[in-house]
C-alpha cells in the first residue's frame, strides 16, 4: 500500500496531518465518491479520484476504497491510515443507498485516532454542517452550468448560495482562537463558494436582461452579501501560521482572488504556490490547469497556456480536460495523427463509463466532443466513413437519456430536466449534425441526411468503433 513519506514511524503519532486523501470506486459508485469528496474538500483536504477500481497517482496521506457488492444499495468500503498493514472495513456501519450522511459518519469514525480530540469535534460538527445544508449538491458543476442563461438553473444556484451563507454562519459560531485549520478552511471554503455563486448569477443575469424572473433574482441575489476578502485572507493567515505547508490554504485563497475585481488576476501566484508545497504531484494536475485556462482565456497567451495544460497531464496521465486542450492545440495547427492520438488516450480513460447510469455532465461532455472532433478531422483526412462512426458516437451522447439517474439523484425532480436539457445544450449539437450530413453527402447517403434530426438511443445502439481493428492507424 502507498504512503507519503510522512508516515514513518514517528509521525504515525503525530494528529491533524491530513493534506490529502485518495479515493479509488467503481463507476457506479459515483455517489458515495462525490459525497466524501465534497466534504474533505471543504475542510481543506484534497482528495484524488481513481475510477474503476484502477489504483493510480501519486501517495496520499488516507485511502479510501469503496467495492460492488451482491447486496443492492450496500457500499462496502475500506480504508488505509498511516502504518497500516491491511483495510479495515465498514460495510456492518454503512446504511442503505442514499444515506448519505451515514456513509460520512462511518468513514469519519475511522478516521478519529488520527486527529486531537478537539479537531475531530471539529470535523464532527463541519459534517453535521454539511449535511444539513446539503453542500455537496450545492457545490456540484457551479461554473459547468453558470453561462447556460437559464433562470431556473440561477434559481437553484440562488438556493445554494443561501445554503452555504447558512452553512458559513452555523461554522462561523464554532470558532474560537484556537480553530482548527480545517474549520478555518471550511469557513473559507462557504465563503469562496457565496462569492463564486453571486459573480456567476450575477454575471448571468447581466447578460441576459429580459426575463420575467430577473428582478426576483437580483432581489435573491442581494439578501446575502458579497463576502468580504479581507476576512478570507485573515483566515488563511491564521491556516498558513499553524501549517505553513497546509498548500490547500494558498488554494482556497486564489478561488477566493479569482471572484476579486482587485486581485483576480494573482490566484496564479497562490496556484504556484500551492503546486511548489506539492512537487507537482498528480494531486496537483486540476490547479496546473486551471492556470492554462486562465492564460487561455484571460491572458490570451497560447504558449503559456499550453504548456500549463501539459504540466498537468504529465503529472496526472487521467486529466481528460487537459489533454483535451492540448489535442486541440494539435488540431489547430493541422497535426492530424497527434490531434487523434490524444483524442484516443481520452477515450481510453472514459469510454469505459459510457453504459453507466453514473455517467457525470461533464464525463458525457467530453465524451461528446471528443468524438466529435475526431469526426471532424477524418473528414479533413477525407475518411468519411470512419468520420461517420465517430459523429454518430457525439450525436448519440447529446441525445441519450442514460444517466438521468445521476441528473435526479444530484438535482432532484424539479431541477433533473431543466440541468439535462442544459447540458444537451451546452453541446451544440446542430456542429455535429452538420459534419454528419457532410459526411454522409461525401458517402452519397443522403437518406441518412434526412434522418440525422432523429435522436439516437445510445444505450441500445451499438456503433463499430471508428479506427477498425488498429485504432492508432489512421
Amino acid at each position: 500500500m502507498r504512503f507519503t513519506n510522512h508516515t514513518s514511524e514517528t509521525s504515525i503519532l503525530k494528529k491533524d496531518f491530513f493534506r490529502c486523501i485518495t479515493i479509488i470506486h467503481p463507476d457506479d459508485q459515483i455517489k458515495e465518491y462525490r459525497w466524501f469528496s465534497a466534504f474533505f474538500r471543504l475542510a481543506g483536504i484534497w482528495v484524488c479520484e481513481n475510477i474503476l477500481e484502477n489504483e493510480h497517482g501519486d501517495d496520499t496521506d488516507f485511502l479510501i476504497r469503496i467495492r460492488k457488492t451482491d447486496t443492492p444499495g450496500w457500499a462496502d468500503i475500506s480504508y488505509h491510515g498511516f502504518g497500516m498493514t491491511s483495510p479495515q472495513s465498514l460495510s456492518s456501519d454503512i446504511s442503505m443507498a442514499y444515506g448519505e450522511q451515514n456513509w460520512l459518519t462511518a468513514i469519519l469514525s475511522s478516521m478519529a485516532d488520527y486527529f486531537q480530540d478537539d479537531t475531530f469535534v471539529e470535523l464532527q460538527k463541519i459534517s453535521d454542517c454539511f449535511v444539513q445544508h446539503d453542500l455537496m449538491r450545492s457545490s456540484y458543476a457551479i461554473e459547468y452550468f453558470g453561462d447556460m442563461g437559464n433562470p431556473r438553473i440561477y434559481e437553484y444556484m440562488c438556493t445554494s448560495k443561501e445554503h452555504f451563507f447558512a452553512a458559513y454562519e452555523s461554522l462561523k459560531r464554532l470558532e474560537t482562537p484556537n480553530s482548527s485549520k480545517y474549520l478555518l478552511a471550511a469557513i473559507c471554503n462557504c465563503q469562496r463558494r457565496i462569492n463564486e455563486l453571486h459573480t456567476i448569477i450575477w454575471n448571468g443575469l447581466q447578460r441576459k436582461k429580459q426575463f420575467k424572473q430577473r428582478e426576483s433574482l437580483l432581489s435573491a441575489l442581494q439578501k446575502i452579501p458579497f463576502q468580504p476578502y479581507e476576512e478570507i485572507e485573515q483566515r488563511i493567515n491564521r491556516i498558513l501560521k499553524a501549517d505553513p505547508n497546509f498548500y490547500a490554504a494558498y488554494a482556497i485563497r486564489g478561488f477566493a482572488k479569482r471572484t476579486d475585481d482587485r486581485r483576480m488576476t494573482e490566484f496564479v501566484y497562490d496556484f504556484e504556490r500551492a503546486v511548489l508545497l506539492c512537487g507537482k504531484h498528480s494531486y496537483t494536475s486540476y490547479l496546473l490547469y486551471r492556470m492554462g485556462k486562465y492564460f487561455e482565456v484571460i491572458g490570451q497567451d497560447d504558449e503559456l497556456a499550453e504548456t500549463y495544460y501539459s504540466h498537468a497531464s504529465h503529472v496526472d496521465p487521467h486529466n481528460y480536460r487537459a489533454i483535451f486542450k492540448l489535442a486541440m492545440y494539435q488540431k489547430k495547427r493541422a497535426r492530424w495523427p497527434k490531434a487523434l492520438n490524444l483524442w484516443d488516450q481520452i477515450l481510453d480513460l472514459l469510454s469505459k463509463k459510457e453504459s453507466s447510469q453514473s455517467l457525470q455532465p461533464i464525463e458525457c461532455a467530453y465524451l461528446y466532443k471528443t468524438y466529435m472532433n475526431i469526426g471532424e478531422t477524418l473528414i479533413q483526412l477525407r475518411n468519411y466513413e470512419k468520420s461517420i462512426y465517430a459523429l454518430e458516437k457525439a450525436k448519440s451522447f447529446g441525445s441519450s437519456e442514460r444517466n438521468m439517474d445521476f441528473y435526479h439523484w444530484m438535482f432532484g425532480k424539479t431541477y433533473a430536466s431543466i440541468f439535462k436539457a442544459a447540458a444537451v445544450e451546452k453541446l451544440r449539437l446542430y456542429d455535429c449534425y452538420a459534419n454528419l450530413a457532410d459526411a454522409y453527402s461525401m458517402v452519397n447517403s443522403y437518406e441518412k441526411i434526412l434522418q440525422i434530426q432523429e435522436p439516437a438511443d445510445a444505450g441500445n445502439q451499438q456503433i463499430e468503433g471508428y479506427y477498425g481493428e488498429q485504432r492508432t492507424h489512421y
